[in-house]
């Protein structure tokens, strides 16, 4: 809702594709004329990326965005020599060039830190070392757009493109909307199979345990109630609280498979209790049998399925006072 207002009133924002680059081992410094060459092949690759949509084209130049309606939205260390590679080239100072400033295409100064990452001074203020160079490219959305799909799409296989590039002397990390859009959609995917799968081993080692060579004593059919009822607490709580607001996260997605296990053990607790609490020997009608048994079974597993999902509760409740938001997330889910 937040996000929609957003938009709504201010317009859909540029989307971006990033390219970090690292040295071969991590923390390593990056400034070196080899690893810069690799950032200008990578920027070359998005520059490159075309792809069709509905028939149409779509290249680096008609999905960048245009703030002065000619120079695409770019800001990378690349800057600092002017997007040349010769220049960076014949540079005999790297150091002296990156402690200098650098402005973008629009003549607007560039944070260092927005470009470089695990910048090291050395006593004087001048860079000693980098770990990650950035380089960005924002898209731009069509203003009547909420997203825009040209955009999820050409983003997609520029950072698709990057990522099949082999840079020579550095490591290469491609990000964009479009495939953060299509890993996110991929992961919801598999762990939705993971969890089906999980509630059909579940059912199968459940019913292990409950049947029997009798059928008066074989409880089968109580798996598959048991796991409708899991599954109902589990809608249940994503619908609560979603409605109250929580924002939802990957580690969320654990939840459901916990809740499995927890679901199932009070199962095992009621039918474990029912089979040592027989009814009195004078009784034979089935249904005096069974209002003599269920209650005691429930009088005696119902303090012990009490305590425990109060236990359970309460970690949870101070779960949801972490300043960890994915933790926070996952506890009010829970």
């Amino acid at each position: 809702a937040d996000k929609r207002y957003v938009e709504d009133t201010f317009g859909a924002s540029p989307t971006d594709v990033r390219v970090y680059v690292t040295a071969p081992t991590r923390g390593d410094d990056v400034v070196s004329k080899a690893i810069l060459n690799d950032l200008f092949d990578a920027a070359g690759v998005v520059q490159s990326a075309t792809t069709t949509w509905n028939g149409e084209t779509l290249t680096y130049d008609n999905r960048c965005l245009k703030s002065d309606g000619t120079n695409c939205a770019v800001m990378s260390v690349l800057d600092w020599w002017g997007n040349d590679r010769a220049t960076m080239n014949a540079d005999t100072d790297l150091y002296a060039t990156l402690s200098g400033n650098a402005y973008d295409v629009y003549g607007d100064l560039i944070p260092k830190a927005q470009v470089m990452g695990g910048i090291t001074y050395d006593s004087n203020g001048n860079i000693s070392k980098v770990e990650v160079f950035q380089y960005i490219l924002r898209c731009r959305v069509e203003d009547s757009l909420r997203t825009d799909d040209r955009v999820k799409e050409w983003t997609k296989v520029a950072a698709e493109d990057v990522l099949a590039y082999t840079p020579s002397d550095s490591k290469v990390y491609p990000y964009s909307f479009g495939i953060q859009q299509e890993e996110t959609s991929s992961n919801i995917q598999g762990d939705l199979r993971k969890l089906i799968f999980g509630f059909f081993l579940l059912f199968l080692y459940a019913g292990f345990v409950f049947s029997s060579n009798s059928q008066i004593h074989s409880r089968v059919a109580m798996v598959l109630v048991s796991l409708i009822a899991i599954a109902l607490a589990i809608i249940s709580s994503f619908g609560v609280a979603s409605m109250i607001g929580q924002k939802w996260n990957q580690v969320v997605n654990l939840l459901p498979f916990l809740l499995l296990g927890l679901g199932i053990d009070d199962s095992f607790v009621i039918v474990d209790i029912l089979k040592k609490t027989p009814a009195p020997l004078t009784m034979t009608d089935a249904e005096d049998i069974v209002m003599s048994r269920v209650p005691r079974t429930m009088a005696r597993a119902g303090a012990s399925i009490l305590v425990t999902t109060l236990t359970d509760m309460v970690a949870f409740f101070v779960g949801t006072s972490t300043i960890l938001e994915g933790l926070r997330a996952f506890c009010v889910f829970a």
